[in-house]
């Protein structure tokens, strides 16, 4: 999956810049309301994986990913749909959706390309077009909506140093340690996205839980688990992430978990 696009900022434009996304994700919970009620969230990883292999094909970027499950996650917690093709429908929507609002015209996909996911589909342009509507009405065209992804890049840029240490060791390649660190913090937030409450829970802001991501990421036999340029950037301190930190670590162990049933 393609890289979130984002400039290169040097150190005082990136707190500014966080410091402002922090605001806008604050105004953006207090308005979107989520309960986590719907009927049919037995039916929303299903989705969600779906949406990830969607995705992948069609070299879309995580951040639209990313929206593109918060859309769906919004609607579903305001209608019961009948059909689950009509959640399948939703679900390209939101995508749709998500990639109007995040890429270049030349990016978006197609309605034709969309229903090429769908198997005996009864439902045509317009059918995408309603839907479209629907989604953008539900939420009052509150559309732009922050989630932890566009957060990364701005924290991950001070996630490792030079001066750190790996078990106890200078760190002979720091490129290749943060290319790691990367890895594995685009990893937990595909543990992350997984659960609705998990990624929806507005009891924890969603640039909360990219910090534990990529707090984690860091844990990686690196110290200090919790470098001073992280804490002056995201403004929290290890002690603030670590309730947030342990809810992730159960989540990776269960996934872990199934990974191992599965392999067996």
């Amino acid at each position: 999956m393609v890289d979130h696009p984002l400039c290169f900022l040097d150190k005082h434009e990136d707190k500014l810049s966080a410091k402002f996304m922090l605001y806008c994700e604050k105004g953006n919970l207090q308005t979107l309301k989520y309960t986590g009620t719907s009927t049919q969230l037995f039916l929303r990883r299903y989705l969600v994986d779906w949406l990830a292999v969607i995705s992948e094909k069609l070299q879309l970027t995580h951040g639209i990913l990313h929206l593109s499950v918060t859309l769906l996650d919004l609607i579903m917690d305001k209608f019961d749909f009948p059909k689950q093709m009509q959640l399948n429908l939703l679900a390209l929507c939101s995508l749709w959706v998500a990639a109007k609002l995040d890429e270049g015209d030349d990016l978006i996909p197609r309605v034709a390309t969309l229903r090429g996911f769908l198997v005996n589909s009864q439902y045509f342009h317009e059918d995408f077009v309603q839907m479209e509507l629907t989604i953008m009405t539900s939420l009052d065209w509150r559309l732009l909506i922050l989630t932890p992804v566009q957060f990364l890049d701005f924290f991950l840029k001070d996630a490792i140093s030079e001066q750190d240490l790996h078990v106890g060791y200078k760190i002979a390649a720091v490129d290749r340690a943060k290319t790691y660190i990367r890895k594995y913090a685009f990893y937990f937030m595909g543990v992350v996205i997984q659960d609705p409450h998990f990624f929806m829970n507005i009891a924890h802001r969603q640039s909360h839980w990219r910090e534990c991501c990529a707090h984690h990421a860091h844990v990686l036999k690196i110290s200090p688990y919790w470098p001073l340029p992280m804490a002056e950037v995201t403004g929290y301190t290890e002690d603030d992430l670590k309730s947030c930190v342990n809810k992730l670590m159960k989540y990776h162990e269960a996934d872990q978990g199934r990974c191992q049933q599965s392999s067996t």
